[in-house]
């Protein structure tokens, strides 16, 4: 690992991390599935599958906004979760409220979806089983 990777994780807001490992967790007992980034200091992901369902979050690592172009989602119904500056302070207040919320949905109908990230922001993306 380069020393501008390790800088690009220390300086993510810790305000994420405790939502980050929840949504993880959930997963416990499935399988980890390779996520490739095409700028991976600036994004970063992991996939996770477990009982049908499949979970995607990804990190900007960046201080800008950007677009991220998603590949290889199966098509169909899906939700989408974004943690960032705008909704922290929600999130640290009461996080059992701020995790059970329902996403934004999302239908996957091409090859590629396209999703905005706020700075520093981590997004989820479920598919149910």
């Amino acid at each position: 690992m380069n020393v501008k990777h390790q800088l690009a994780i220390v300086v993510w807001p810790w305000q994420y991390h405790n939502h980050v490992l929840r949504d993880a967790g959930e997963f416990a007992g499935g399988q980890v599935r390779e996520v490739r980034s095409s700028n991976s200091l600036s994004v970063i992901g992991i996939a996770l599958t477990k009982n049908g369902r499949t979970r995607l979050m990804v990190a900007n690592l960046d201080h800008r906004s950007q677009a991220i172009r998603i590949q290889s989602l199966a098509r169909g119904k899906a939700e989408w979760f974004q943690l960032d500056g705008g909704n922290v302070s929600f999130a640290r207040s009461v996080p059992e409220e701020f995790s059970g919320r329902p996403g934004q949905p999302l239908t996957v109908t091409q090859e590629e979806v396209e999703i905005h990230l706020a700075p520093h922001a981590i997004a989820r993306i479920d598919q149910p089983g």
